[in-house]
């Protein structure tokens, strides 16, 4: 049993309090880590330092609800890039229409992998639930589609990872909000570090739960008065055909 620990802090921490000197340091060991980005918490993996959870402040500080977007990073102790989550406005504006509540979708990439999976919240049958289906391919190229479902509608609820195909659990993510911050616990026997990497950014958009939702619903409110929206350069990427030269 793989154990992960994802501690979140209630403020984004200082540089130097994690022992890290310079954010110009941390921008030359990786492209990745932009000048707005700001850590967040860190990630444990049976105990054991794993790296940085990050997130980019300018973005999702943003007055423009259209401009505001969320996009978390993921890098190793290293500052080396693991992994990325962002969101994807267009999809979460249609999905928030079609379920009648707001719906954030997400992409997410890791690096080596050509792939990018999906990440999107379903409409719960009932009320007390929340639910988010995940579009993960293996590396075999097997299509593999994850539900991650809440056993009740709460921001510090648990989660339970299941296999479509099995109807089998294959993880859990046990959350917990404190005045401190917010602590996901992930636990899984499969094997596959993309998935778990995959979790841990899913985990980390919790912390942003309740305010992304009543984004997204203001902007579904402004969009249905205005009867159309235009998308900012970064959401339209997401929608781009790989095989048109640009």
């Amino acid at each position: 049993m793989v154990k992960i620990k994802v501690d979140l802090w209630k403020t984004s921490m200082h540089l130097a309090e994690i022992g890290i000197k310079k954010r110009e340091e941390l921008m030359s060991k990786s492209r990745r880590f932009t000048k707005d980005m700001d850590i967040i918490g860190k990630v444990e993996i049976d105990k054991k330092d794993y790296g940085y959870v990050a997130y980019r402040k300018a973005l999702w500080d943003e007055k423009d609800l259209v401009e505001k977007r969320l996009a978390i990073r993921l890098f190793s102790t290293d500052i080396d890039y693991l992994g990325a989550i962002d969101e994807n406005l267009g999809r979460s504006i249609i999905l928030s229409m079609v379920n009648e509540d707001p719906s954030p979708a997400y992409v997410i990439t890791i690096p080596g992998t050509k792939i990018i999976y999906t990440i999107e919240r379903l409409r719960p049958r009932f009320a007390e639930t929340d639910a988010y289906l995940m579009t993960y391919i293996t590396d075999k190229g097997v299509l593999k589609p994850i539900l991650i479902k809440s056993k009740r509608l709460a921001l510090g609820s648990d989660w339970k990872v299941t296999d479509l195909y099995t109807d089998k659990e294959i993880a859990k993510v046990d959350g917990k909000i404190m005045d401190i911050g917010g602590e996901w616990e992930i636990k899984t026997n499969i094997k596959d570090e993309d998935l778990w990497r995959s979790l841990i950014l899913f985990a980390a958009t919790l912390k942003f739960y309740d305010d992304n939702k009543e984004k997204i619903k203001k902007i579904v409110s402004m969009l249905k008065k205005k009867r159309g929206i235009k998308l900012s350069k970064t959401d339209l990427s997401l929608f781009y055909n790989p095989r048109v030269r640009r």
